[in-house]
């Protein structure tokens, strides 16, 4: 499935699509209200109009697990790698200080460390 995208805020430079099934989460624009950020890789992110509800709904519609992990963050579930002792989740088998996360809150810290205990096996949750 793919979903139509800006690479700026304004949509200046136009839209272009992206596999829904690559992206790693999609987290609340602190600066333009009903606007959202879709973070794809280490170096990408990209913007999309709507509520951080409206795209959990419709990814879930579509057959993605995404899930709302804190109040700012819709994580796709079957690509973290790993999750730390902080709750934060990576999407590379290699982290270093400068690799992308994703932060879940305390109260789904468990449901997250559950669901990489269940589906991956070979991955650590702390």
């Amino acid at each position: 499935m793919r979903v139509a995208v800006a690479q700026d805020p304004e949509g200046k430079t136009g839209l272009i699509e992206l596999q829904a099934e690559q992206l790693w989460y999609i987290e609340t624009n602190k600066k333009i209200k009903d606007m959202v950020v879709v973070h794809m890789s280490q170096n990408e992110c990209y913007y999309a109009p709507g509520t951080l509800k409206f795209w959990e709904t419709a990814l879930k519609a579509s057959g993605l697990l995404f899930e709302k992990v804190d109040r700012t963050n819709v994580l796709h579930l079957p690509l973290v790698k790993y999750m730390d002792e902080y709750y934060n989740t990576y999407f590379e088998d290699s982290r270093t200080k400068d690799s992308k996360y994703c932060t879940v809150s305390v109260a789904n810290a468990k449901f997250v460390r559950d669901y990489l205990n269940k589906n991956k096996s070979k991955l650590q949750a702390y």
